[in-house]
């Protein structure tokens, strides 16, 4: 079997994202979900070599028979491109990009992840001698930060309504201050939620959503007693809590009905990929070139 590569390659690249996907998703999610195709996009526009591909688990099904397709972690404190399959190939296609583009051996390199892509993102990273990662919704295997002498430095990216059932604040902090305090740089960002809007869900990649559908979906929205703060902003924890008939005679696809879902749970912080932080993680990137 073939494993599917996604990329785009700038005219004078300064460096290469690799970017992870989580539980069940593809790489493909990196060219057809609108919030993570604008980090490919933006990491694109700022000259770097963007790359998406897909698990191990992905192209040959569940190798460790837990029920999910995700990529491999056994041992977090000593896993390497020797022991994974999944840092095996992501060594092998940076290298052949590598030889295939004419750069040296040394070339820039990151890791961009999320939930269990995440988790990946930081010790790919590590075992191959990444300059850094991004890490959005994902935990994290403390004995990456804590234990591993080569642990990179870190841009957590966490929603602080996640409602994924492993969702644990704790660890998050407890690994971005345990870089800290080995004197490795760690930033952490909280993604607080955000108002609801006329035109939020227009923000669908194939634009199945019209404005004046949105502007519906909007103003029903708005409509529902206890939904919305005085500031817009969800009061529901989870989507369990919309109301019934949110998307009725609209004529939407049950695909654009997720994505208009998926927009609902980005605005009220919930487990998603993002696009608010795209220029912080490349700015952060930018940090770790060499000077």
């Amino acid at each position: 079997a073939n494993v599917d590569v996604y990329y785009r390659v700038p005219q004078n690249p300064v460096g290469m994202i690799f970017c992870f996907h989580g539980t069940g998703g593809s790489g493909t999610g990196f060219e057809t979900d609108f919030e993570k195709n604008t980090f490919f996009k933006a990491g694109a526009n700022r000259n770097y070599i963007m790359v998406a591909t897909d698990a191990n688990e992905k192209t040959f099904g569940d190798q460790n028979n837990n029920g999910s397709i995700r990529w491999e972690i056994n041992d977090a404190a000593t896993d390497d491109q020797s022991n994974n399959i999944d840092i095996k190939m992501i060594k092998a296609l940076r290298d052949t990009i590598l030889n295939r583009l004419s750069l040296q051996s040394n070339f820039p390199t990151f890791a961009m992840g999320t939930s269990n892509g995440a988790n990946f993102a930081d010790l790919c990273a590590a075992a191959l001698g990444f300059n850094a990662s991004g890490h959005m919704t994902g935990n994290g295997h403390p004995d990456v930060y804590a234990l591993r002498s080569d642990a990179t430095p870190v841009i957590f990216v966490q929603s602080e309504n996640d409602q994924n059932s492993s969702a644990n604040p704790t660890v998050v902090a407890n690994n971005h201050n345990a870089l800290i305090n080995r004197g490795i740089i760690s930033e952490l960002h909280w993604h607080k939620k955000t108002p609801v809007y006329k035109y939020r869900f227009v923000r669908i990649e194939d634009q199945s959503v019209a404005p004046q559908f949105s502007d519906s979906i909007y103003q029903r929205m708005l409509n529902t007693p206890g939904l919305l703060d005085a500031d817009n902003k969800l009061l529901i924890t989870d989507n369990s809590g919309l109301p019934v008939g949110l998307f009725t005679g609209l004529g939407l696809s049950s695909n654009t009905i997720n994505n208009c879902e998926n927009q609902i749970k980005i605005i009220n912080a919930d487990h998603k990929f993002h696009s608010h932080y795209n220029n912080r993680i490349i700015d952060f990137f930018d940090d770790h070139l060499p000077s």
